[in-house]
């Protein structure tokens, strides 16, 4: 069951979901709109990255309010604002904004899920620009949604005792 912003309010007063900072006015019909992070992680390049033991050097850049460009091909890492945490009997899907698809900017790549019992996270965003027209991104600004499924059962084991990406930072957006 995908949650309405009925039950997204309930949960949160439950405490099953967690979102720090909360912004009220963010909460939609059936999701809830997350923001970027001050903080933008860009590979560097590499001869070669060898998927059986994955290294990626990455220069951290901050973003301030006069925001940062991403030329077409490129790829960064970012992180949403909000810390997210959810309780094991829920899970979370991001979904990218048509608004920012619709320009050519692409949020997410493959770190669409959020497992139950996830704590305390920013969310990874996958960001890259396929478009033919740079495109500045500014910190705060709306990046993704949320939406939040109730699960039949509550699941066994807890993501963030066991996830490899649990409780992400600004320190693990990549596995080593």
């Amino acid at each position: 069951m995908i949650l309405s912003d009925f039950d997204i309010k309930k949960f949160l007063t439950s405490g099953d979901i967690k979102i720090d900072p909360l912004d009220q006015s963010m909460i939609k019909g059936g999701s809830y709109t997350f923001t970027l992070n001050n903080i933008l992680f860009i590979p560097k390049q590499q001869d070669i990255i060898d998927t059986k033991d994955i290294k990626v050097e990455l220069d951290r850049i901050e973003i301030n309010e006069a925001g940062f460009v991403i030329n077409p091909g490129e790829f960064l890492l970012g992180q949403t604002k909000e810390k997210l945490s959810i309780s094991q009997r829920l899970t979370c899907i991001l979904d990218a904004r048509t608004t920012l698809a619709r320009i050519g900017l692409n949020t997410l790549q493959g770190s669409t899920f959020v497992e139950p019992g996830q704590a305390e996270s920013h969310e990874t965003l996958e960001i890259s620009n396929i478009g033919k027209s740079p495109i500045r991104i500014y910190p705060g600004m709306k990046i993704v949604k949320g939406i939040f499924l109730l699960l039949s059962t509550e699941a066994e084991q807890n993501y963030s005792e066991t996830g490899t990406y649990k409780k992400q930072s600004n320190a693990n957006v990549i596995s080593h």
